[in-house]
Parts: C-alpha cells; sequence; structure tokens
C-alpha cells in the first residue's frame, strides 16, 4: 500500500487517538487510506500516471503527495469516528490539500518527479488550448 498505518503514526496523529477513533481495526484504516488514494486520483489523473504515483513504497514516494495522502486520510478518519468533534488543524489541513490538488489539477502547481500520464502511442505532453483576452480598440 501507498500509506501505511505507521505512517500516519509518525507524521499525522498519535497511535492511540488513531485507536480510539478507529476502535482498534485495521481495516477501516485501510478503507480510509483507499479512500483518500481515490479521492486524490481523481485530481491527479489529468496530468499524471496514478497507477503508478500509487505503487510507490518506501523512500521512493512524492513527500507532497504522502504527505497530503495523510492529511485526507485523517479527516476522513475523524468524519467517522466522530463527524460532530472534528479538530480545526484536520479540516484545515484537508481544505490545503484539495486547494493543492486542484492547483495540479489546473497546472498552477507542478510537482516535481511525478510521471506524466502517456497516451496510446507512448506521448506524455501536457498542452493547452486559450487565447488572449479580447481587445475593444478605439480609434
Amino acid at each position: 500500500m501507498f500509506i501505511e498505518k505507521t505512517d500516519i503514526t509518525a507524521t499525522g496523529i498519535h497511535g492511540e487517538i488513531l485507536e480510539s477513533l478507529t476502535r482498534n481495526t485495521d481495516q477501516t484504516v485501510e478503507d480510509v487510506i483507499a479512500f483518500a488514494i481515490d479521492e486524490m486520483g481523481g485530481y491527479l489523473s489529468s496530468r499524471y500516471d496514478v497507477t503508478e504515483i500509487f505503487n510507490k513504497t518506501g523512500s521512493n514516494r512524492n513527500g507532497s503527495i504522502m504527505q497530503f495522502c495523510i492529511d485526507i486520510t485523517l479527516y476522513h478518519i475523524h468524519t467517522k469516528g466522530n463527524p460532530n468533534v472534528i479538530p480545526d488543524i484536520r479540516v484545515k489541513r484537508y481544505d490545503d490539500a484539495i486547494d493543492w490538488l486542484k492547483g495540479v489539477q489546473r497546472g498552477t502547481i507542478n510537482p516535481v518527479g511525478l510521471p506524466l500520464k502517456e497516451d496510446e502511442n507512448g506521448y506524455s505532453s501536457i498542452m493547452s488550448f486559450g487565447s488572449n483576452a479580447k481587445r475593444t480598440n478605439h480609434y
């Protein structure tokens, strides 16, 4: 798995708090991690190869993707545990993660080291089309 339970307790939350929120069930943690990966994949899949990104383990993982995945996971764990009492830091970090993902999707944020999505011919390119704003000239 891209994110392990030990990653969450090492960088995001104390183990005893995680255990109380998930009622000591590892399956809940695994389900929420899978949901967070799917959520992130929805934003990243337009430009990047999400299968390759989320199949990496250990030190091969992208740090930003990993941390934002943990933030999204912890937010959803809190919503499952007690949706009426979600810590403000979890809401803020979730919102920051979603804003970052939207920036990546728009192309205003370009994370280093992520594999680009390839087309059926094996080419990976990101193109955007547009034009300048309409001008009105008066003489």
